[in-house]
């Protein structure tokens, strides 16, 4: 049998509660998701992130919220903007983890990630500086959050002004852990409406769904799977995050 790396980690991640206990992380699980075929090219990855995390200095002393900041002014010091469109609603590539590490050292015009990488990078950024960042839902949305003392700042990290940035709008504060599940569901969206393999993104829809009983979109792909109603939703009339 051929060996399958994305299988490995599905078999050993039965719950989020496994993510850091199994031999996988949050960061394998979102590489993998995103591609990764073997433990080699898992550590040349995140080697490269982790080089681009280190390159930022953060002194002592400082409150959550002041590291945070500093940490969405170094992502935007690579670049004038950072968000990049898919070629289409469901495109997986501006979600790829992978992609992302390659997009960062690049100069120009080209962006790092849509709303769903830009929060896998600063989650993952976050981790790597001991602060435990949030993951908040909104409509259409997803963005990285920090707590401190109670308190919650958003990071809207599509936009340069974007630390402290609240719409108004209402959201669902996740752990971060969460980030699994809801890329599963974005690869299986992916596989649905892009490239019609759904025999794979049922499984997908599946896998995220036995550890985010709650994710609305992996809910709405399964059903819409399995009745071969395949027609892409309107982001404005169906699309969410979360069921609100």
């Amino acid at each position: 049998m051929k060996y399958n790396f994305e299988q490995e980690l599905h078999d050993s991640i039965k719950s989020l509660d496994d993510l850091g206990r199994t031999g996988f992380s949050l960061e394998d699980s979102l590489f993998i998701t995103s591609g990764v075929k073997n433990q080699s090219e898992l550590k040349e990855f995140k080697n490269r992130l982790g080089s681009f995390f280190n390159n930022l200095v953060i002194p002592d002393g400082l409150s959550k919220f002041e590291k945070s900041e500093m940490i969405h002014n170094y992502v935007f010091s690579l670049k004038d903007a950072n968000y990049q469109f898919g070629e289409s609603f469901y495109d997986f590539n501006p979600k790829n983890l992978m992609g992302i590490v390659n997009r960062i050292s690049l100069n120009g015009d080209e962006k790092i990630g849509d709303c769903v990488g830009l929060t896998e990078l600063y989650s993952l950024f976050h981790l790597s500086k001991g602060i435990e960042p949030k993951i908040l839902l909104e409509y259409g949305h997803i963005l990285p959050g920090v707590r401190e003392n109670e308190k919650l700042k958003k990071i809207e990290a599509t936009r340069k002004d974007g630390f402290g940035y609240d719409s108004g709008s209402k959201f669902k504060e996740l752990n971060s852990k969460y980030l699994f599940p809801i890329l599963l569901t974005e690869k299986a969206d992916y596989l649905q409406y892009d490239v019609k393999d759904f025999a794979g993104a049922k499984k997908l829809y599946e896998k995220s769904l036995s550890l985010f009983p709650g994710e609305f979109n992996a809910s709405e792909g399964l059903h819409k799977l399995n009745n071969r109603n395949i027609q892409r939703p309107e982001i404005d009339t169906q699309y969410c995050e979360f069921d609100f």
